[in-house]
């Protein structure tokens, strides 16, 4: 939960034990440990998030900004 100035509304649930929490727990399991400082490509390569696409539909957002910090 995002506990800065955000209009959107946000749900938290809680669960202990049981499938759902099974089932996240994997997920987490699997996720690659990146260095403290990664690049985008450091991403891409350990997570493979650059392959659930294929290139001509990412395009549109090659001019996109980043988020505001």
């Amino acid at each position: 939960m995002n506990l800065n100035f955000n209009p959107r509304f946000e749900q938290l649930d809680i669960t202990e034990g049981g499938e759902d929490f099974d089932l996240v727990e994997r997920i987490e399991s699997e996720l690659p440990i990146l260095p403290r400082k990664y690049s985008n490509r450091d991403t891409e390569s350990a997570t493979g998030v650059n392959r659930a696409f294929e290139y001509g539909t990412l395009k549109m957002f090659s001019g996109a900004k980043p988020w505001a910090k």
